[in-house]
């Protein structure tokens, strides 16, 4: 069990380094690190010396783990374009792994999602599964919390409310 809202619960005993360096290429992977690699090239972003991470994009590149369609499993559906929402309250409700990060249908978007007991991802919001998913598993209750703190469902797309904590 993660100690905060931004360590990874590991349910699969791995590590994000060491599914970085794995063999099957991650279309994902490549469209995060091209993103964030522009925001540098572009100086669109100054880099901040109190923030370990200039962009989301790098952040979940360096500690969150990815998801294959063949781990994917689609759950009762919540409401389009609330995947916040309805992934917190299914983790909650099922007592699952909560996850935010970006999945890819055409192509990758901000997404959440849950993990289930298995470490299997559960698609709770699309009708039809991703290509793939990349993310950050979260402490339920605590990223609940910061929900409720912020009045505003999501933790990574409202981290500007706490002063960009999970970039530090």
């Amino acid at each position: 069990m993660p100690t905060s809202e931004t360590e990874p619960r590991r349910t699969d005993g791995g590590t994000p380094e060491a599914e970085a360096g794995s063999e099957e290429p991650s279309g994902i992977r490549a469209y995060l690190g091209a993103i964030a690699e522009g925001y540098y090239h572009l100086d669109v972003l100054p880099a901040r010396a109190e923030l370990r991470y200039r962009t989301y994009e790098e952040l979940v590149l360096a500690e969150g783990r990815l998801w294959t369609p063949e781990k994917i499993r689609l759950d009762k559906q919540g409401p389009v374009r609330e995947c916040y929402s309805n992934a917190i309250h299914a983790a909650v409700r099922n007592d699952w792994g909560y996850v935010e990060g970006f999945a890819a249908s055409v192509f990758p978007v901000m997404h959440a999602w849950c993990v289930d007991y298995d470490g299997m991802a559960v698609e709770v919001t699309w009708d039809q599964p991703g290509t793939e998913y990349m993310g950050i598993e979260m402490n339920p209750t605590d990223a609940l919390a910061r929900m409720i703190r912020n009045k505003v469902y999501g933790v990574m797309p409202n981290d500007h409310l706490n002063n960009m904590e999970m970039l530090r």
